[in-house]
């Protein structure tokens, strides 16, 4: 038991480094979802691709005097994925 005790703090600094370097990289941005239409946070996924935290969809970020969040095609679904493999 007391072994156990000792290497207790050992764990609890990796997890807290772990749990630092994790919330370092996640992005969260509120907005309204175009397939929901509900104000919801929606979560980064990668250059200006976003998920919504409500339903699950994904849309772009478009920024124009105004910040919207528009539903993505097919096509440029495709093509995250493939770049997100890739890079």
């Amino acid at each position: 038991m007391i072994c156990f005790m000792k290497s207790m703090p050992k764990k609890i600094k990796k997890i807290k480094e772990a749990l630092r370097i994790v919330s370092q990289d996640v992005r969260i941005e509120h907005g309204v979802c175009p397939y929901c239409r509900s104000l919801s946070p929606l979560l980064f996924l990668y250059k200006s691709f976003y998920r919504c935290a409500l339903c699950g969809e994904e849309s772009e970020q478009y920024v124009n005097g105004v910040i919207k969040y528009i539903p993505i095609s097919l096509h440029k679904r495709a093509t995250l994925i493939s770049e997100k493999n890739n890079g």
